[in-house]
Formats: C-alpha cells, sequence, structure tokens
C-alpha cells in the first residue's frame, strides 16, 4: 500500500490490492477440504476487493498503522469461521456479510479521506502529529 499510495490515491491502490489480493487467494478454490471450495468464487473477489477498501481506509486513517489492520483482519476471519462459513451450504450468510462489506466499502470510496469531494462526509482523517515536527 505505501509504495502504491506513491503513485496513486489511497481508492485506486486499495482497489489494486484487492484485485491482487483475490488472485491471491484463488488457488485454497482448488484445494480439497478447504473452506473456500465452499464459497462462490466472484462472491470471493467482491468480497475481498470490498474488504480490502475497507482496509485501505483504516490504514489511511491511523497514520499508516498495520496493526488495526491485522486486528480487522484477523477478526473478520474469526467471524467468518465462526458463524459464515458453517452456513456456507445455503451461501446466505457469506453473501449477507459480502453485502454488508461492500456497502461499507462504497461509503468509505465516496465519502471518505483526503481529495474528497464530498466535505460534508463526517469521517474524519485522524490528525499526523508527525509532519508537524
Amino acid at each position: 500500500m505505501p509504495a502504491l499510495t506513491t503513485r496513486l490515491n489511497w481508492r485506486t491502490a486499495s482497489l489494486v490490492v484487492g484485485v491482487v489480493s483475490g488472485f491471491w487467494h484463488m488457488p485454497l478454490f482448488f484445494m480439497p477440504d478447504n473452506a473456500q471450495t465452499q464459497l462462490p468464487i466472484a462472491l470471493f473477489m467482491i468480497n475481498i476487493i470490498a474488504s480490502s477498501v475497507v482496509f485501505g481506509w483504516l490504514f489511511e486513517h491511523t497514520r499508516r498503522s498495520v496493526l488495526p489492520v491485522i486486528v480487522l483482519d484477523t477478526s473478520l476471519n474469526a467471524l467468518a469461521g465462526i458463524l459464515i462459513l458453517p452456513l456456507a451450504a445455503t451461501g446466505e450468510a457469506y453473501a449477507l456479510a459480502t453485502a454488508l462489506i461492500v456497502a461499507i466499502a462504497l461509503v468509505l470510496l465516496v465519502c471518505a479521506g483526503p481529495g474528497s469531494e464530498r466535505e460534508d462526509c463526517s469521517i474524519k482523517k485522524v490528525p499526523d502529529d508527525t509532519k508537524s515536527a
């Protein structure tokens, strides 16, 4: 992310990271006894790209700290393992979780952060005290 944001804004960089991450995880769909084999590939890709937007926003708004991103990613993975994947046979729980993440990502893409055309959004970036020195 830091290398990408030297050339791209956080929104575009997050989308790029999401696509790359989605393809990175693609082999999991072809490994037997793996949780991904129960999920639709397209829905997984949408989920991972939307999650990358949320992670990108969090990274940019916590003074580029990876710790909150790691905690959120681990929490979402644990939630999926406990609540969502056991219900994957119907696919409804995963689709609902994906819809929620997509909705959050869309709000962040439209409203949040530097370069936003919508200054009326209430999401504010944490001031970076390190630049004042």
